[in-house]
């Protein structure tokens, strides 16, 4: 069957001009709504605190070393197609008490954007801080908590600061002080390191003096002695410390005020002491 030109545009004149306007309602929302929820790919930076318990209520966030020792700068994460999703771009590695470290990681995210809504998405997964994070560098499956986030988060600045503590022994109702041959250990000078050798906190002083002990005679009345063998360790330490909102904070998340316990880790030892004054 064959269409002569007479005949080839002889259905558009059926097309009234109620159908062509409805035509043109229909294609202008569907033009609408692409552009509105329209997403484009981008590559931003997010910190994250590498973490086993993802509550952001949790204060012991942290991890054993052999979750974080294997990643370092310039890890990535592939999609299925082997395109690049993330890369690590700085580790910082803070030692705490036991065999547990606080890591955290700057990482470059390729995301999803939405301009109108204002909203990165990861992995089908919106990224907000204090929100979970999953990445996958090199094979390590690392789960966090956003700490921050490029065009969000607020400038910091770093500062140092003065404390003297005294550290953490006995038990606190009948004494805090510690073995002998554990206080000879620390000397003046001694430095705190995070992962890549940048000084975190150094002993400027050290005072040690026989430990306070609590004991009662026999009508219960208490007693304030000292220990004929624990000492107390008075220790003025510097701090490498961010200052942000008039708010000091050692190690990114302990804040120095007086009676907050901070961990000082050596390569010799680590001990938790307790700040008793701020001197400057």
């Amino acid at each position: 069957m064959f269409i002569n030109d007479k005949n080839k545009f002889a259905f558009l004149k059926k097309i009234g001009f109620t159908e062509i306007l409805l035509l043109f309602f229909f294609l202008t929302i569907i033009v609408f709504v692409f552009l509105y929820f329209r997403r484009s790919q981008k590559w931003i930076t997010v910190e994250m605190k590498v973490t086993s318990d993802s509550s952001i209520s949790s204060e012991q966030r942290t991890i054993p070393y052999w979750l974080s020792n294997p990643v370092k700068k310039g890890d990535r994460e592939y999609s299925a197609l082997g395109q690049p999703q993330a890369e690590v771009i700085d580790v910082l590695s803070y030692e705490t008490s036991g065999s547990y470290k606080e890591t955290y990681l700057t990482v470059k995210l390729n995301v999803l954007y939405n301009k109108n809504q204002h909203k990165y998405t990861f992995s089908s997964k919106d990224l907000i801080i204090g929100g979970p994070l999953i990445i996958r560098p090199n094979g390590v499956y690392l789960e966090g908590i956003i700490t921050s986030m490029e065009g969000v988060s607020r400038e910091t600045k770093k500062a140092r600061k003065k404390v003297l503590t005294q550290i953490e022994g006995g038990v606190s109702y009948i004494t805090s002080g510690i073995k002998p041959w554990f206080a000879d250990a620390i000397k003046k000078g001694d430095e705190m390191k995070d992962a890549k050798g940048q000084l975190l906190a150094k002993i400027l002083e050290k005072k040690v003096e026989p430990a306070r002990r609590t004991t009662t005679d026999d009508r219960g009345i208490p007693h304030l002695t000292r220990d004929p063998y624990l000492v107390d360790v008075y220790l003025t330490i510097e701090l490498e410390t961010t200052l942000d909102q008039g708010a000091y904070y050692f190690k990114k998340n302990t804040k120095v005020k007086i009676g907050q316990l901070i961990d000082f880790s050596s390569d010799k030892y680590s001990f938790r002491s307790t700040i008793i004054d701020i001197l400057e």
